[in-house]
């Protein structure tokens, strides 16, 4: 549930045929805190920070491409990045885990 490219690799190592249980790679968390906050966050649990709806939905559809399973929500995203990245994933039928946020 705090997925990077490494564990798709190990993924796609898996399907390849080597020896691994089944993986499920969901997203590192997601956020939408800005400024000192946000670049803190890298150090304390890593958190990707969106801060538009625009760039919520584009980021959605390369996680997807990338070929994680999940979108991880983190409690730190505030209404509107909130909406966006759960109306694309949606679309997108790739399932929302994690948090409920503060705000939402």
């Amino acid at each position: 549930m705090f997925g990077t490219k490494k564990h798709l690799q190990w993924k796609k190592e898996a399907k390849e045929g080597a020896i691994s249980p089944d993986m499920y790679v969901a997203t590192t968390k997601l956020g939408s805190q800005e400024g000192f906050n946000a670049s803190m966050s890298k150090y304390y649990g890593g958190a990707i920070h969106i801060t538009s709806a625009s760039e919520a939905r584009k980021t959605i559809r390369k996680f997807k491409e990338e070929g994680y399973d999940a979108i991880k929500l983190g409690s730190l995203l505030n209404q509107e990045i909130y909406n966006a990245i759960t109306d694309e994933a949606k679309q997108l039928q790739i399932p929302t885990i994690g948090h409920l946020p503060y705000q939402v």
